[in-house]
């Protein structure tokens, strides 16, 4: 997994999909829900 911040975007490379959120509340939230949705694929 890779991910570089440019201002008030991150931008996180997950299995090919670039995945971008904002530097907000509402993105560090959708953040987290793919995060999780994910975790089974990458552990």
């Amino acid at each position: 997994m890779r991910y570089h911040i440019e201002s008030n975007v991150l931008l996180i490379r997950i299995q090919g999909k670039t995945l971008r959120f904002t530097n907000t509340d509402e993105g560090y939230r959708q953040m987290i829900q793919v995060f999780y949705q994910s975790k089974a694929v990458l552990t």
